[in-house]
């Protein structure tokens, strides 16, 4: 029979929602962890876009108005 302590860090965090997925370590296109990691990293790369729009737009003045 398992030791049941093994289970507790396990437990705890999914209880404080440490653990964002749940799946199986098989990476192949078309898996659910497949899919998951390439979700991760299109919200992550979006958020860069994001981001570095925001601070460009940001660093860019208004035209001079006498040119409009």
């Amino acid at each position: 029979m398992a030791n049941k302590s093994n289970y507790y860090p396990r437990t705890l965090r999914l209880q404080s929602r440490e653990v964002q997925m749940y799946a199986e370590a098989d990476y192949s296109e078309g898996t659910t962890t497949y899919m998951w990691i390439m979700s991760k990293i299109q919200e992550l790369a979006q958020s860069i876009v994001d981001e570095e729009k925001s601070r460009l737009a940001a660093s860019i003045s208004d035209s001079p108005k006498h040119l409009n």
